[in-house]
């Protein structure tokens, strides 16, 4: 099979932010009349039914098949990643701000970093270091009033976007294994199958109110699970499959700056100086840290010979 364009990850990955980038407003609209749990459940279930069909005929065609145990478990564990990361922060908009909760969000590529790092063994570039501390800086300050709110129900909100980081980068990081035996579909498909049983068991546990809505929070609900979702992450599952966690978790560092164009559009949400300071730093780091970018390493079930020996012996 012919190789991807080597642009052509990064036109895919900056589709998939530009795509996550209208969530907190999806969000934000739904979560005026919707418990976060029933967000959860709703985005879910409405991305299941938008992969499925469509996974189905793949599959008929032979255009996908079943993957390798190894795969399957992986994607399953992604699943539970993504179900846990979800929940955590959109429940965050609950108890603290969006911008809060957005800037905590962001320190994701640390953690999947880390993750890949330890797992990995994907070490960051110097530049990639220095993108990702300018980025932060402006992510920052754009939010730098609103950082600390006052009260424990504050910081619970907080904790719960940090806990949703970490996971998120935990996601990412078992998503670029995945992938690689799975492919994307395939990989976004067991993930949102997962995650729509188990979060839909929760909710026959807690009982939130699932219905009864207005016309415009469905609307909301429906747009977050077909933009973010069923675009954003078939887009942001495909580009971990073929550039490294550490440059696809950066990218996405890009949504914060984005989601505030969107909001000032959509919500008459007006950016203060600050933060539009701030997006314009976010976004030159996310340049610079993509300016490091190298070729992704090898899956780990291929074993290439040794550059010297394959010189001194002769073959390929």
């Amino acid at each position: 099979m012919a190789a991807s364009p080597p642009r052509l990850p990064y036109a895919v990955l900056g589709l998939g932010v530009l795509a996550f980038a209208w969530a907190p407003i999806f969000i934000r609209i739904a979560e005026q009349e919707v418990h976060a749990l029933t967000i959860t459940a709703w985005r879910f279930l409405f991305a299941a039914a938008l992969i499925l069909p469509v996974a189905a005929v793949l599959f008929a065609r032979g255009r996908i098949s079943v993957p390798s145990r190894t795969g399957l478990l992986l994607s399953v564990l992604a699943g539970l990643l993504q179900t846990a990361y979800a929940w955590a922060w959109f429940a965050s908009f609950e108890h603290t701000s969006v911008g809060s909760s957005v800037i905590i969000l962001t320190m994701q590529p640390l953690f999947a970093g880390l993750f890949a790092f330890l797992f990995l063994r994907e070490r960051p570039a110097r530049l990639e270091y220095a993108g990702l501390a300018v980025a932060f800086a402006g992510l920052v300050l754009i939010t730098r009033g609103d950082i600390g709110i006052d009260g424990l129900e504050g910081l619970g909100g907080d904790l719960l976007a940090l806990l949703a980081a970490v996971l998120f980068g935990a996601y990412l990081t078992t998503g670029r294994v995945a992938e690689r035996t799975t492919g994307a579909f395939a990989f976004t498909t067991i993930v949102f199958t997962v995650a729509t049983g188990v979060i839909w068991l929760a909710v026959l546990v807690a009982r939130p109110a699932v219905g009864g809505f207005a016309g415009e929070t469905w609307m909301a609900l429906a747009l977050l699970a077909l933009v973010p979702v069923a675009l954003g992450y078939v887009a942001i599952n495909w580009a971990l499959g073929r550039l490294r966690v550490v440059t696809v978790a950066t990218g996405i560092l890009a949504v914060a700056p984005l989601a505030i164009v969107f909001s000032t559009f959509t919500l008459g949400e007006r950016p203060t100086v600050g933060g539009l300071i701030g997006g314009a730093l976010a976004i030159a780091g996310v340049g610079i840290a993509l300016a490091a970018r190298r070729a992704p390493p090898a899956p780990p079930e291929a074993h290439a010979p040794h550059p010297r020996r394959a010189r001194k012996d002769g073959r390929r």
